[in-house]
């Protein structure tokens, strides 16, 4: 998903709020002040106060804009139909207002027992969002038409009709957002198709699409894997393709439908309630758990005086590199990393995996571990250690729940297919950890993550909290 798109799909809440804002300020000035807007309507019994009313405008819109985005009006796709969208405006308005009526019936107030407030504001909110939102589409599809924010596609292509009204159609409506930028043939061998869309994606290259029929169905798939390391969408024309993914968008060009595979289900609009959810929870637990981090740090240094508390591990994840914090629970000299124990940490702890290792594939656990100091081994089994990690979530590179947060050496031994969830931030906790903690092998862990991957919902992140307190001091196999 670009952030042209996404820009576009935030811009449109504050837009809807000014839109319902005004619409209903409107409606209060013809029933409270008809003659400032030179209008001959009866002079009201009660008065009530442009301020007064404000204050009940911004109580009461936060929720209709909760009720537009379950009205799906905040999707991110730039070529929905308008018709479409104008019926979810009128039922959203329709039900935020219906809302409003039995406010009046639980708790009854004046200015909003008013039949003209009620029904001038539900017609008057319908026309000036649907006018708002036709000023922000013809925005959207000018700076498309410009050049400004669409998609760049590299086409695999057959010589067949499809490609040609696909492009027909794409050349007659800049305003769908997509660009031909490359072409290549399915006639090449896959080596080549890869070698060709690696280079073109330095070049601003956002999706690749296939149309062809003469790649075997293995090859599509390395295709596929290849386009989800590389972080490029991937679509196609359905028919030449037979194949099932738990998560796909179909959309119709002309008379050409093309479905996009979908990594996750944690796309869009779910994405940023997830990353809202973050941040709101690791502010909550990062004070509730403030004193225990200092009752932790303390004991850290009283038992190894040398050495930083925290200590900085790096890690892979959805947007490349990053720093993972944890408490130190290893002596110092024993922390792999430049600024640790550097290259003899390393090997040392190559020597350890090598005759302790308690797990199979290219993810390690080395039990019983000598590196730790006395309050280290308490941190680690009871996973305290990865309170600072908390931090992560909140600057953004983690998330609470996902993948565990994995070690540049062990993502360079993953087959190709593990580097799916790469897609994905990591997390704090997850489903492998709260199935087995460190006691699955790599495959297992895996299968786990992708499923989570695949079959992400927030019912799913709350059931995995909830889950996660109860594993944490359960005692693991050894």
């Amino acid at each position: 998903m670009k952030r042209f798109e996404i820009l576009f799909g935030l811009i449109r809440i504050p837009v809807d709020f000014i839109a319902c804002f005004l619409a209903s300020f409107l409606v209060y000035y013809v029933r409270f002040h008809p003659e400032k807007l030179f209008l001959s309507v009866y002079y009201p019994k009660y008065e009530l106060s442009a301020q007064d009313f404000i204050k009940i405008e911004l109580l009461i819109l936060p929720f209709w804009i909760l009720i537009f985005a379950f009205f799906g009006l905040y999707s991110l796709k730039s070529n929905e139909k308008l018709s479409r969208e104008i019926l979810g405006v009128i039922n959203a308005v329709s039900v935020g207002i219906f809302g409003v009526i039995l406010i009046v019936f639980m708790f009854p107030a004046k200015v909003l027992s008013s039949r003209f407030i009620i029904l001038g504001s539900w017609i008057s909110c319908i026309i000036f969002v649907i006018i708002f939102r036709i000023l922000i589409r013809r925005l959207q599809r000018f700076l498309f038409a410009t050049g400004i924010g669409f998609q760049r596609i590299a086409l695999i292509e057959s010589q067949g009709k499809q490609e040609k009204v696909l492009e027909e159609e794409i050349n007659a409506n800049p305003y769908l957002g997509y660009q031909i930028s490359f072409r290549l043939k399915d006639t090449e061998s896959l080596k080549y198709l890869l070698k060709k869309i690696k280079n073109i994606s330095k070049k601003n290259l956002d999706e690749v699409w296939y149309l062809g029929s003469k790649l075997p169905k293995k090859k599509i798939l390395l295709l596929i894997d290849f386009c989800e390391e590389n972080k490029l969408g991937f679509r196609f024309a359905p028919s030449l393709l037979e194949t099932r993914t738990s998560w796909m968008e179909m959309e119709v060009i002309g008379s050409v439908s093309i479905i996009e595979l979908k990594k996750t289900p944690l796309e869009g609009w779910r994405r940023f309630y997830k990353r809202i959810f973050d941040i709101i929870v690791s502010l909550v637990a990062l004070i509730l758990f403030s004193p225990a981090m200092l009752v932790i740090a303390l004991l850290i240094k009283l038992d190894d005086k040398k050495g930083p508390v925290i200590y900085k591990n790096e890690r892979e994840g959805a947007k490349g590199k990053f720093f993972l914090y944890k408490f130190r629970r290893m002596k110092l000299e024993y922390c792999t990393g430049e600024e640790y124990g550097g290259e003899r940490a390393e090997e040392f702890e190559k020597k350890l995996i090598k005759k302790t290792n308690k797990r199979k594939g290219p993810l390690y656990k080395i039990y019983p571990d000598p590196r730790n100091t006395k309050i280290g081994n308490f941190l680690e089994k009871t996973s305290l250690d990865e309170l600072p990690q908390l931090f992560n979530v909140l600057i953004g590179n983690m998330s609470f729940v996902g993948p565990r947060p994995h070690q540049l050496r062990e993502v360079a031994r993953y087959k190709d297919y593990y580097k799916r969830i790469l897609s994905i931030k990591p997390g704090i906790t997850g489903l492998a950890q709260i199935s087995g903690r460190s006691d699955l092998d790599s495959e297992e862990e895996i299968k786990l993550d992708t499923f989570y991957m695949e079959n992400w919902s927030m019912i799913l992140d709350l059931q995995i909290l909830l889950k996660t307190p109860f594993r944490m001091f359960g005692r693991k196999k050894t």
